[in-house]
């Protein structure tokens, strides 16, 4: 009940004082300082002189006017979708878009905490994909351990959103569904490795097996020893390895019929001269 959320999360509310020593600590080592201003706009005016990107929550998701605040100051947004149907986030997105803000960020959600495999549904990023082509897609991941961000990132996700404690033994509701530090690093590591084996999405050689086809490609290959003026036959010719320097295989059925120009000994690849 609401008397019960309010004792659980009271405790964890943080002072202003404490603030400016985040900020100092986040410029200290490189991190972007980020703090979601749930549903309030004076929280918002609040936090708008220390964030450079507004983070929304998906309880936040239907909250036009709060959405329409944050849209005027031009800020980038990165939008939750929990709970949420194309359709609102279809809402969402134009009362964004109608102050002049294109810089948003939509990611899939499932508000569930933790959030059970069955629930992740982690290929709606898809739909979302397919619904806002003109906006990058992330996932916010509720799930307990790192394979459903992996996932997401497989799909073509651009930002990941995970839980994050230095503990799970600490005090707080979202301990249970979080990273540890060691896990976090292993996460991002992870990341970086499934967006090389995402590759570019072409369909196309790289150069290194261009070389390596030179050996496992095959050739036009004389069979037996062939005589000039013989005719070449299915019974004389052949296709074997290597491809280097011979006759791609698709002239095999060119060659068929054709007069040998010269004597040509077996295993011999045969050239264009030679017909």
């Amino acid at each position: 009940g609401e008397d019960n959320q309010w004792k659980l999360l009271r405790p964890l509310e943080l002072k202003e004082s404490v603030y400016p020593r985040l900020i100092k600590a986040c410029n200290q080592t490189g991190i972007m300082f980020m703090s979601t201003p749930h549903g309030h706009i004076d929280s918002a005016k609040f936090l708008e002189p220390m964030v450079s990107v507004w983070k929304v929550g998906s309880g936040d998701l239907t909250n036009l006017p709060f959405l329409q605040y944050l849209g005027q100051t031009k800020k980038p947004i990165i939008l939750s979708t929990g709970m949420a149907t194309i359709a609102e986030t279809q809402e969402a997105v134009k009362i964004i878009e109608q102050t002049g803000n294109k810089k948003i960020t939509i990611l899939h959600c499932t508000t569930n905490y933790p959030c059970p495999p069955e629930e992740a549904n982690v290929s709606a990023i898809l739909d979302l994909q397919k619904h806002f082509k003109k906006y990058p897609i992330g996932y916010s991941d509720h799930t307990l351990g790192i394979e459903a961000a992996l996932i997401a990132v497989g799909y073509g996700a651009t930002v990941i959103e995970k839980h994050f404690t230095l503990s799970r033994t600490m005090t707080g509701p979202d301990q249970q569904n979080s990273l540890e530090p060691a896990e976090l690093k292993n996460m991002v590591e992870k990341i970086r490795l499934v967006e090389k084996l995402r590759g570019s999405g072409k369909k196309e050689p790289f150069k290194s097996e261009l070389i390596i086809a030179q050996m496992a490609r095959k050739a036009v290959i004389a069979l037996t020893d062939i005589t000039k003026g013989a005719k070449f036959t299915a019974k004389n010719l052949t296709i074997k390895r290597p491809a280097k320097g011979g006759l791609h295989p698709k002239f095999y059925w060119k060659i068929l019929g054709k007069t040998a120009q010269r004597n040509i000994t077996a295993d011999s690849q045969i050239k264009k001269t030679d017909f």
